[in-house]
């Protein structure tokens, strides 16, 4: 980049300096404009600072796309615990009812004063039972003909 003393000599370089006085500086654009010194330097210094703000905003994107992800994560981690938290509650809800019915069958069987109630239990058809949605009067069949085919069971 060539200097202003060089572009217009020195001549006139010192009749230049002598108008704007040592106060005022000017700088040489690569396109040949001429701007004052302050000027330049406060433009420079917004340009810096608007590259620094520029940055710091970058930054701040990669941090919340990260912030992003993880809850990205953390959501797929909540619908995968609903899923298994669901399949339990099926699961202890099915346990509950097997307890309950069981619960029922053994009073019936003990209500009909079978002499040994796993036995009986045992003989029993319990898939037809539990395919008629558990219903009472399945098993009251069923242990009657038990009592009319292996009376000896039941007092």
């Amino acid at each position: 980049m060539m200097h202003l003393k060089e572009l217009l000599g020195k001549e006139l370089y010192s009749h230049v300096v002598q108008k704007l006085g040592n106060k005022q500086k000017i700088v040489l654009i690569s396109n040949g404009d001429w701007i004052p010194k302050d000027k330049f330097n406060s433009i420079n210094e917004e340009r810096k600072l608007l590259k620094s703000e520029l940055k710091e905003k970058d930054n701040e994107l990669i941090h919340l796309s990260k912030e992003v992800q993880r809850n990205e994560d953390l959501l797929r981690e909540i619908k995968i615990l609903k899923r298994l938290n669901k399949k339990l509650k099926e699961k202890h809800k099915n346990k509950i009812r097997e307890i309950k019915f069981d619960n029922s069958l053994n009073e019936y069987i003990a209500k009909s004063k079978a002499k040994n109630p796993e036995l009986v239990k045992k003989l029993i058809k319990l898939q037809y039972v539990k395919l008629y949605n558990q219903d009472p009067l399945w098993i009251e069949q069923q242990v009657k003909q038990l009592k009319e085919t292996d009376g000896y069971l039941f007092d």
